[in-house]
C-alpha cells in the first residue's frame, strides 16, 4: 500500500472501518489522477460550447424582449432562459468535474470484497456474488474493470428481491492506474471465493 498517496491513506482509513473483522487489504489503488479527456469529454465539451452558443442566443432575444415590460412576467422572462444554461456549463466543465471526483475515489480488493469509496460515499460488492470480469486497457495501463454477468448466488437474490441483477454491464472500476494489477488481484480473489463457496 505504500505506493498510495497521502491523501488516499486517510480515504483507506474510512474504508478499513467498513471492513469486517479479519478481512485484509489485498490491494489498494485509485484512478488516474489530473487533467484527462476521454473519447465522452471530446463529444461533451464542443456540444456543451454549441448549447451555451445557442442558449445565449435565445436568451439575448428574450432580454431584449423583456426590456419594455414592466411586470412580474419580466423576472420569469429574464431568468428562465438562465436556467437552461446550467446543462450546458456542466458538459464543459465535465473535465474538471471528473479530476475533482477522481481525486476522491479509492479502489480496496480484500479477501472478500471489492470496495469502491467515491466521494458521496462508500459502495462494495461481495466477490462471491461477482462473476464474469472485463478488462479494458488503454495507454500507460490506465483501464476500465467491468462485471459482465451476475452469478448465479446473485440472480437468485434478485429474484427474491424481485430486482434485476444490478452487476450486469456496470463498470464499478473506471480510469484505474495499473488496472492489470487490480484485475489480476480481482480475479483471484473471485476465484478463491468461488471456491470456498463450492
Amino acid at each position: 500500500m505504500s505506493h498510495l498517496q497521502e491523501s488516499s491513506q486517510g480515504m483507506l482509513g474510512e474504508v478499513r472501518e467498513f471492513m469486517q473483522p479479519g478481512e485484509e487489504i489485498v490491494w489498494a489503488g485509485a484512478p488516474v489522477q489530473g487533467f484527462t479527456l476521454d473519447a465522452e469529454d471530446l463529444l461533451k465539451v464542443p456540444f456543451g460550447l454549441f448549447w451555451l452558443w445557442g442558449v445565449g442566443g435565445i436568451l439575448s432575444k428574450f432580454l431584449r424582449a423583456a426590456e419594455g415590460i414592466n411586470d412580474p412576467m419580466q423576472h420569469v422572462m429574464k431568468w428562465s432562459p438562465r436556467l437552461f444554461m446550467i446543462p450546458g456549463l456542466y458538459l464543459v466543465c465535465n473535465p474538471a468535474i471528473n479530476r475533482w471526483r477522481r481525486a476522491r475515489t479509492l479502489f480496496v480488493i480484500t479477501t472478500s470484497q471489492l470496495i469502491v469509496r467515491r466521494t458521496f460515499g462508500i459502495q462494495a460488492w461481495n466477490l462471491k456474488d461477482i462473476g464474469e470480469i472485463e478488462l479494458a486497457e488503454g495507454q500507460n495501463g490506465v483501464g476500465d474493470i467491468s462485471f459482465q454477468a451476475p452469478t448465479p448466488r446473485m440472480n437468485a437474490k434478485a429474484a427474491r428481491h424481485k430486482t434485476a441483477p444490478h452487476m450486469q454491464g456496470s463498470t464499478p472500476l473506471r480510469q484505474v492506474a495499473n488496472a492489470a494489477e487490480a484485475f489480476h488481484y480481482l480475479t483471484q480473489g473471485v476465484e478463491e471465493a468461488h471456491s470456498r463457496q463450492a
